[in-house]
């Protein structure tokens, strides 16, 4: 029997790292099975905030795996259970710790993370437009937000912490 380490093929920066690497995953595809299973705003904002600020972030700066096309099912998969394209979320992100504007390039991996959330928004006005419009959309805007406000938080400490540190230090 296969083990999760050689059924998908993990960075091997550590043995620690592969660990957390297949929860990350773990965590991930249970993150998609709760939103299958009860789907609410509350487990919508909520998964999309803790994912995005654990699982995509740790994903963004440091893949998840070597073989490019587990990396790009990988974020496909993020793209799905956040509702916004990985290569996005990664270009903004890394962008933001350079202090440079994000400068989105075109690429297949965008056109295909697009045409998925186009899909997944086609499936759901098709087939559920009353839970689309009033949970699931809901549910991705307050979730947004509150990665908004974990963003805004995390600047304001720091700010105040640099700020702290000047006045501390001898001139």
């Amino acid at each position: 029997m296969a083990t999760v380490s050689s059924a998908l093929r993990f960075k091997r920066d550590a043995k620690v790292s592969v660990w957390w690497d297949a929860l990350f995953v773990a965590l991930a595809l249970g993150h998609g099975g709760a939103l299958l299973t009860w789907p609410s705003i509350p487990l919508i904002a909520i998964g999309l905030w803790w994912n995005a600020n654990t699982i995509a972030h740790n994903f963004i700066h440091r893949p998840l795996f070597r073989p490019r096309w587990q990396r790009t099912l990988c974020s496909c998969l993020l793209t799905l259970l956040l509702g916004v394209p990985q290569t996005v979320w990664r270009t903004r992100h890394l962008a933001h710790h350079a202090g440079v504007r994000a400068r989105i390039k075109p690429s297949l991996l965008l056109a295909g993370e697009i045409a998925l959330l186009i899909a997944l928004w086609a499936v759901l006005l098709t087939n559920a437009a009353t839970f689309a419009l009033t949970v699931y959309l809901p549910g991705l805007v307050i979730g947004l937000g509150l990665c908004q406000l974990q963003g805004h938080d995390e600047q304001l400490r720091a700010h105040l912490q640099s700020a702290f540190l000047q006045r501390r230090l001898p001139r």
